[in-house]
């Protein structure tokens, strides 16, 4: 793989002989060897070989550099290690002198195994160092690495990718003016290494800024690439083979398409060979331009620029006799979008592997009869252009092949993948894979069985090559064999399992039996999760409410969806596989226009597209409010405003039915609820009486003075009882009240120090039903109602009935797009701009689901998302 590059400042592989060690980056630096350090066939990760240090004067140094005296810059160091003791701090390796305090040291902890980088200034360590959570493996080859960058001046630790630790040194990290130490710290205190070295590497860059699959083989060297370049024309079509050998106009060409390209390097450019690389001719026998390449991008400009030249394209890789490991990965045709003329037939990825000789063929023209690369490796997510040829000069439009590997039981299984989904879409909690393996070699392997309740499987995928590795982890829960009576005797096995929350679901969980009592639903479904051993605990998203009692007795999961419904949210699992009740409308459909989108879709970059229109189905819905928690003769109002600001007290008055009332006033989140007092108010209110009752606004405690005016004119007297706010007048069934009474409140302080939206709830033993309806446009035609017992409060009904009313009163404009991977994720705004149809439309991203197919004879991975995104509009049609 990739690693040996600019940034690369030592590179040991410890595949030599002896004492004698070789420093494979560009500055080639002398290594000496003390004590019987030596290069041993006895234990090895790559190559066949390793460093062993047996911990007694056992040790390497490098001369004396600035590029080891770190400062506050970017710096990595990693390596493999197997280490066969902890008995003494074992130093991975040190720029410092005796006991001074100055320079850093890099070790690993005795008897934990936990790493340990340090710094001095002259007079004392740093104080601010930390050690990792994680130890090393004894006897057992682990990846170690210690990094800061990124834009952060934290130190952190990686053990086999995972990091861990972490601190923000008091000193810089300078070295002393000594030689650097590989195994070995300052006399008086040596502080050997024992055991055996891997892959050792020093880099003047954060390599890692997040969790990594470690390293699957050797680091290999910068691209070099031989060819004859050509000459800078206007018109790509007025190109032709006696212009090839013009080194002035090639290098000028190159000097162009490079220009905009700051991340590639472009060393020199000679008529000839230099004498260290050997010499190669092509068929005319003129000597070849040599170009050093330090980034894949120019590589790409190169390919696409032959490719034009060429009346035909790439109809195959062809590779020397000198490959070595698991070779070429991937070639294969692929359409350059539904708005483009042509396929192109092109190289996808190169991998691992790729050691000494590969040469590009033009299976129709050979305008310039090869390119031969001679390199260890190219990147293993190499750039790749997709085609756009309407026309003489094509439209580069550069796609990159993701990084991705899936492993079971912590063994990759790549090798034997034919097909993989992985299904992701908000309406189903839990994310799922699908893997389809060639052969029955894995059947045993698969029993799912084995090891049964754990994450089996993990497949992890990178959008590009900077971008953060995605880590998805999936029971193992079916397997299924197929086998076929063709002449080539086919067979293949799919297995199939979850993320992490199915441990909620059918067939790891049981069903609840609990009964849960005056507990914000949040809180109940943060026990729920709780009590099934799952870690680490959902995060609640959406509003939360009171529910003073829920008995289910679903599954785990089930009863989740069910606190979800109640305030119009859904449930979904993230690629980490943590939980989340969110919104099902991150956006309110009439804002997407303005929306930010995170992923933009247009006929260039989509291979396959399907459209639908679905129509408005109601205008109106009404939400039936089941106030099993809260009495109709208490109310809650605030005293002069509803809105405070953190620290600030917001004064609130329960008005109660007596002064004896008993009753519990809950807040959400971070606020607190402190009564003041017990307070009278008069009110003046007139009201209707109708049916033989009314009510007033507040429970009566007393009234003052009253003026019934009756339907047929007589004097009427009226009757209540105290603590109600029911009148009823006698020997009448229609009046008009004008009342004056007295009523309580008890008056509350509420704050909170942080700023959020705080729900007060007033919790009683009392109960009563009423109903909302929601309405959007002319509310002409209504949708069935809404019945959900969890469903206690006007502002649930609200919520839960506007939602609805954005999924069915808007005409939904449905996009079924297959594009290439973009690590798209539901439950985000994208934009689908269809130019032949003249649609353009921000919607909500439904599903992005992935798939990764490998057929065919070079079994080149083809990538592949199913993207659902939902516009809504509405032409006043209800």
């Amino acid at each position: 793989m990739a690693g040996n590059d600019a940034y690369t400042k030592l590179l040991i592989h410890f595949d030599g002989s002896g004492a004698s060690f070789t420093d494979s980056s560009a500055s080639a630096r002398t290594i000496t060897a003390y004590g019987n350090t030596t290069q041993s066939a006895t234990q090895s990760k790559f190559g066949g070989k390793s460093g062993y240090f047996d911990g007694t004067g056992d040790y390497l140094t490098v001369p004396n550099s600035s590029d080891f005296d770190f400062g506050t810059g970017d710096f990595t160091i990693d390596a493999w290690v197997c280490s066969t003791s902890f008995a003494n701090h074992q130093t991975v390796a040190s720029k410092a002198t005796d006991t001074s305090y100055h320079g850093w040291r890099f070790h690993i902890l005795q008897t934990s195994g936990y790493l340990h980088f340090n710094q001095g200034n002259g007079s004392a360590w740093d104080a601010n160092a930390v050690s990792s959570s994680v130890g090393v493996t004894l006897n057992g080859w682990t990846h170690i690495a210690v990094v800061r960058g990124f834009g952060d001046s934290h130190i952190y630790y990686y053990v086999n990718g995972v990091r861990s630790g972490g601190y923000i040194p008091v000193y810089p990290s300078n070295g002393s003016a000594c030689a650097m130490s590989i195994g070995q710290w300052a006399s008086p205190y040596p502080y050997n290494f024992i055991g055996y070295m891997d892959e050792f590497r020093v880099s003047n860059k954060a390599r890692w800024a997040n969790d990594f699959t470690p390293p699957t083989s050797a680091y290999d060297s910068t691209i070099v690439i031989y060819t004859r370049l050509f000459a800078s024309k206007s018109d790509i079509g007025e190109l032709r083979d006696s212009q090839f050998m013009d080194t002035g106009d090639s290098k000028m060409y190159i000097n162009n398409i490079n220009s905009p390209i700051s991340d590639s390097n472009v060393l020199t450019f000679v008529s000839g060979l230099g004498l260290n690389y050997p010499q190669v001719y092509n068929t005319l026998g003129s000597d070849l331009t040599m170009l050093f390449i330090k980034q894949p991008l120019l590589l790409e400009r190169i390919l696409h620029f032959v490719n034009d030249l060429a009346t035909g394209y790439w109809k195959g890789l062809y590779i020397g006799n000198k490959v070595v490991d698991s070779g070429i990965e991937a070639i294969f045709g692929i359409s350059g979008g539904i708005g483009n003329s042509k396929d192109v037939s092109l190289p996808e990825t190169i991998s691992e592997g790729f050691r000494k000789c590969v040469t590009l063929l033009n299976g129709i023209t050979d305008p310039f009869n090869y390119i031969a690369a001679f390199a260890n490796t190219l990147e293993e997510h190499i750039h790749i252009p997709y085609y756009l040829r309407n026309s003489l000069r094509p439209t580069l439009t550069t796609r990159v092949s993701p990084a991705w590997d899936i492993m079971l039981d912590g063994t990759s299984i790549k090798k034997y993948v034919k097909k993989i989904n992985l299904t992701k879409r908000d309406s189903e909690p839990i994310d799922h894979i699908e893997i389809e393996l060639a052969g029955l070699k894995l059947w045993d392997v698969c029993n799912p069985a084995t090891n049964y309740g754990q994450l089996r499987i993990k497949f992890t995928i990178s959008p590009k090559g900077d971008s953060p590795i995605i880590n998805y982890e999936f029971y193992l829960e079916t397997r299924e064999k197929k086998e076929s009576a063709t002449p080539d005797g086919s067979a293949n096995i799919n297995i199939w399992g979850r993320q992490k929350p199915a441990i909620l679901a059918k067939g790891f969980a049981s069903k609840l039996s609990d009964t849960y009592y005056n507990r914000y639903a949040s809180e109940i479904a943060a026990e729920i999760v709780g009590a099934n051993n799952y870690s680490p605990l959902l995060t609640w998203e959406c509003d939360d409410y009171w529910i003073s009692e829920f008995s289910t007795n679903d599954y785990p999961i089930d009863a989740l969806i069910k606190l979800a419904e109640a305030i119009g949210a859904i449930v979904r699992t993230k690629a980490d596989g943590s939980l989340t009740v969110r919104s099902r409308f991150p956006v309110k459909p009439d804002e997407l226009v303005n929306e930010t989108v995170s992923y933009a879709f247009d006929r260039t970059g989509i291979i396959a597209m399907d459209y639908a229109e679905e129509q408005p189905e109601c205008s109106s819905v009404t939400v039936n409010i089941n106030n099993g928690g809260s009495s109709e003769d208490y109310s809650i109002e605030a005293v002069d405003s509803t809105c405070a600001k953190p620290g600030e007290t917001l004064q609130m008055r329960v008005y109660i039915p007596n002064e004896n009332a008993e009753y519990d006033l809950k807040v959400t989140g971070d606020a607190k609820a402190s009564k003041v007092g017990t307070y009278s108010e008069t009110l003046d209110e007139t009201i209707t009486l109708t049916d033989g009752s009314g009510s007033v606004s507040k429970a009566i405690y007393s009234v003052n003075s009253y003026t019934l005016y009756t339907c047929d004119g007589s004097d009427k007297t009226m009757d209540y009882s105290a603590g109600s706010k029911t009148i009823t007048p006698s020997d009448d069934t229609c009046s008009l009240l004008e009342i004056s009474y007295e009523t309580k409140y008890d008056l509350w302080n509420v704050t909170s120090s942080v700023s959020e939206t705080v729900a007060l709830c007033v919790v009683t033993e009392s109960s009563a039903a009423s109903s909302m309806t929601v309405i959007k446009g002319n509310g002409s035609n209504s949708a069935n109602d809404i019945t959900n017992d969890l469903i206690t409060t006007e502002n649930q009904a609200t919520t839960v009935g506007q939602l609805y009313l954005y999924e069915h009163y808007y005409r939904r404009r449905k996009f079924t797009l297959d594009v290439p991977y973009s690590g798209a994720q539901d439950g985000t705004v994208a934009s689908v701009d269809d130019d032949n149809s003249g649609i353009y439309v921000k919607g909500i991203v439904r599903e992005a689901s992935v798939e990764i197919s490998l057929s065919g004879k070079d079994k080149s991975p083809k990538f592949k998302e199913t993207i659902v995104v939902y516009g809504y509009e509405n032409d006043g049609l209800l």
